[in-house]
């Protein structure tokens, strides 16, 4: 086993699995899930960045304040429009990361003015020791605003009204069902084996294994050609329902890479969307570096937005994230001045502002949904 391969003892692991399943083999979900989520060596939960310059991938919140300082107007927008009580508004992040997004929402509202600020108590959702220093580092500076809480924990509370909560990149990191249709586009599903001769895992396509994805197909409309692969957020569907059917009054904001099934499933998607980022670099070798690299897939906000609204959502809206930054205020952040120093902070602003709202860069990639419940 060599470092090109993945972790030793995760890679250990992942054949002990294969060994003690029928055939062999495990379903493919399975294998990202441990090769993500391990509790020691999968890739989510290694003291290592995983975001910015030193990390494998970049998020909104990398470019400049921008996406911090809408989602502070949106947030105040949303305590006035949910009528929480005493006018006040629980923030809850999902997934924060280095806690830089968080970060930027607080200092948004706090240069706001003290109502908007005071109003405002923060709920970070993370599992991860090593994470949740970083994010303690990020958010040092508002004291007394931020508590740290897994999401059992946070359910159990019972915080159902006067709720804005937040995924932003959350859910393309859940593990996938991957799927390819047969030669009479039928679809199979992919199971993940070792080899032991080759020293390396292999595909095996088998028939379906779990019901729920074949009513997902049929609920979607989807239709593969032969040979197209695709994946199968079952996960995904799951916690939205799970944040949906617990709300009273409050908001699902999933903000995300991702489309509708219609174009994520369409005939020129044949390779589907699955793909490995390490150190910035995107590939399909989702059997190499395992634990060592971000396994990801689109989000399908079709089934995102049904599974809500079957759990109780009232409402719901579907924007670019171009669309969502130009409606609540993107434009406003742009400043005047600066031309004479491109380095210096109004021209970086500047750069940020039109970085995240030009369409060859995230601005149509990524979606937000908005699911909203109002229960009296």
């Amino acid at each position: 086993m060599t470092d090109e391969l993945g972790h030793p003892e995760l890679i250990a692991h992942l054949i002990r699995l294969m060994q003690n399943s029928p055939d062999g083999a495990i379903p493919f979900r399975d294998y990202m899930e441990q090769a993500l989520y391990h509790e020691q060596y999968g890739y989510y939960r290694t003291e290592r960045p995983k975001i910015g310059k030193e990390g494998d991938f970049y998020t909104s919140s990398n470019v400049g304040t921008v996406m911090g300082e809408v989602l502070a107007a949106y947030a105040a927008e949303a305590a006035a429009a949910l009528a929480a009580p005493g006018g006040r508004l629980t923030v809850v992040e999902f997934g924060g990361g280095s806690g830089r997004l968080a970060a930027q929402l607080l200092d948004a509202l706090r240069q706001r003015g003290d109502a908007a600020y005071s109003s405002v108590q923060l709920v970070m959702i993370e599992t991860s020791p090593f994470h949740r220093t970083l994010q303690q580092e990020a958010l040092a500076l508002h004291p007394g605003k931020v508590r740290w809480s897994s999401e059992a924990e946070w359910l159990e509370r019972g915080e159902t009204e006067g709720v804005l909560a937040i995924a932003n990149e959350l859910l393309d990191a859940f593990p996938v069902h991957l799927l390819e249709a047969d030669d009479a586009g039928r679809p199979h599903q992919i199971f993940v084996a070792w080899d032991a001769d080759r020293r390396r895992f292999t595909e095996r396509r088998k028939p379906l294994s779990d019901p729920h994805i074949a009513a997902y197909l049929a609920a979607e409309g989807v239709h593969l050609a032969p040979g197209q692969r695709a994946e199968v957020n079952l996960d995904a569907d799951a916690w939205v329902a799970r944040m949906c059917k617990r709300l009273r009054r409050g908001r699902l904001l999933v903000i995300d890479y991702g489309d509708v099934s219609a174009e994520l499933y369409a005939p020129h998607r044949m390779r589907g969307t699955l793909l490995g980022y390490s150190r910035h670099v995107a590939a399909e070798r989702p059997y190499e570096r395992v634990g060592g690299q971000d396994l990801t897939a689109h989000v399908n906000f079709s089934a995102c937005e049904r599974a809500g609204i079957a759990a109780g959502a009232t409402r719901s809206e579907l924007l670019t994230q171009r669309e969502f930054l130009l409606r609540h205020g993107a434009l406003q952040l742009l400043q005047e001045g600066g031309y004479g120093d491109p380095f210096g902070p109004v021209a970086r602003r500047n750069r940020a502002v039109r970085q995240l709202l030009l369409s060859d860069n995230m601005s149509e990639l990524f979606k937000v949904l908005m699911l909203e419940k109002l229960q009296r």
